[in-house]
């Protein structure tokens, strides 16, 4: 009998831990669940660029559904695009997809280059900012500076320096930054691969994406999370 393999994929400032809670909430018994440390990963890394990344990405899957396994692919944020990258690229390979707090693309060429200047201004603050001032600063952005419908800011999860690889985070900002990242939006209304889309209901401009992907494709499957914004996984 064929099983279920889980590729999962976390976000920026990201470890597979964050999977935890949103896997006992979702897990399939009889599936296996590998979730990929993207900083610390031999070879899918971010000294890859999206492309090279994608490619390489593709290769190991090939390989899983070789062993005679059914493929589904989780992606948090960064690691939404990533997935979304491979499904754009070989939809053929998976059964199903779950993207949390995610972005298909930047369509505007002023916004593509704002974006790329401040995500290479973090690229080397990531090498070079004491961390506990970094992870201050990291989490005093307005896209985590959210309130519950009790007024109180979600806290953001704690970061270890020890945890990470700082020069692949430096290299996540600069090679996948959403601004090198090919538009996928116009790839949207042909995605055939079922695709569940979380958003928190907290998270303002995620839920315009999420809204915009439900009219557009019958095949993505559109969830609000109440009182969370953009932070889905770890809670």
């Amino acid at each position: 009998m064929e099983k279920t393999l889980i590729f999962a994929l976390h976000g920026f400032l990201g470890l597979p831990t964050d999977w935890h809670n949103w896997k006992n909430k979702y897990y399939l018994s009889n599936s296996l669940f590998i979730p990929i440390n993207l900083w610390k990963h031999p070879v899918l890394n971010s000294s890859l660029n999206l492309d090279q990344w994608t490619n390489s990405f593709i290769e190991e899957i090939k390989l899983k559904i070789n062993e005679g396994y059914k493929i589904e692919l989780w992606g948090y944020s960064m690691g939404g695009r990533l997935a979304l990258s491979t499904i754009i690229k070989a939809p053929h390979l998976f059964q199903r997809a779950v993207i949390l707090s995610s972005n298909p693309g930047i369509e505007n060429d002023s916004d593509r280059t704002n974006r790329l200047k401040n995500d290479l201004t973090w690229s080397s603050k990531f090498l070079n900012m004491d961390w506990t001032l970094l992870m201050n600063a990291w989490n005093e952005q307005s896209l985590f500076q959210v309130k519950t419908s009790e007024g109180m800011v979600i806290p953001p999860t704690k970061r270890i320096e020890e945890d990470f690889d700082r020069l692949r985070l430096s290299q996540a900002l600069d090679h996948w930054s959403i601004a090198r990242q090919s538009n996928f939006w116009p790839f949207m209304e042909s995605i055939k691969t079922p695709i569940e889309w979380h958003v928190g209901a907290l998270d303002a401009p995620y839920n315009l994406i999420a809204h915009r992907l439900k009219k557009l494709n019958s095949n993505f499957i559109v969830t609000i999370h109440d009182n969370i914004g953009h932070r889905l996984l770890g809670v």
